[in-house]
């Protein structure tokens, strides 16, 4: 199975959209959209705009795994945000090969469980956006 491209898209989406959230404190940008359109940054980076709406749909479909699939959440939380153990200020998401050494397990068991997250993901959302 492979990862599922609009999935880690949303995925990607919501690890920016946490990160805000982590900053700032709401999970929403402090600026007016037309006010971040041609923002200054110190990054030499391309900025994209996060998509709040998608990324609290996201974010609720992954806590949904919390529970009953922690070891998905958790690949999901150390490849998109970092570590949820570490002090958020320090958190960076991580590789694969971080997360094998990490949970010790494979390279490829780790991108499994990527894979099977992704999976899950889009059935959830799907079912969510049908309801």
């Amino acid at each position: 199975m492979a990862r599922i491209e609009w999935v880690k898209s949303r995925l990607e989406n919501w690890s920016r959209w946490v990160v805000q959230r982590e900053a700032g404190g709401s999970g929403y940008p402090k600026q007016a959209p037309f006010a971040r359109i041609g923002g200054v940054s110190a990054s030499t980076e391309s900025m994209i705009p996060v998509d709040d709406i998608d990324a609290s749909r996201t974010h609720d479909a992954i806590e949904g795994m919390r529970l009953l699939h922690s070891p998905l959440w958790l690949a999901i939380q150390c490849h998109y945000v970092g570590d949820p153990q570490a002090p958020a200020r320090r958190r960076r998401p991580m590789s694969t090969e971080e997360i094998a050494q990490r949970m010790l397990l494979t390279r490829r068991a780790v991108q499994q469980r990527l894979e099977t997250a992704d999976a899950m993901l889009a059935g959830a959302l799907n079912r969510r956006e049908r309801a």
